[in-house]
């Protein structure tokens, strides 16, 4: 995961929170650095649908939370 945090506790949570990490975000950013090579690929489509695949639990749970489709 990457993302700006913020440097304090989110108000309404405890300091020993096992989630604090998670919950200091103020964004979410998942990425995957790819080489040449992973591009060339002769399976690089189908690796690049596994990695998005990979992404779904992700995307779904910010489409539940505000309410969208998934």
């Amino acid at each position: 995961m990457e993302g700006e945090k913020l440097k304090t506790t989110p108000k309404g949570y405890s300091a020993d929170d096992p989630a604090l990490d998670l919950l200091q975000y103020k964004q979410f950013l998942a990425s995957r650095q790819l080489e040449d090579d992973d591009v060339l690929a002769d399976d690089a489509a189908a690796q690049i649908v596994k990695m998005c695949a990979a992404l779904k639990p992700f995307v779904g749970y910010f489409a539940d939370v505000l309410g969208a489709p998934s």
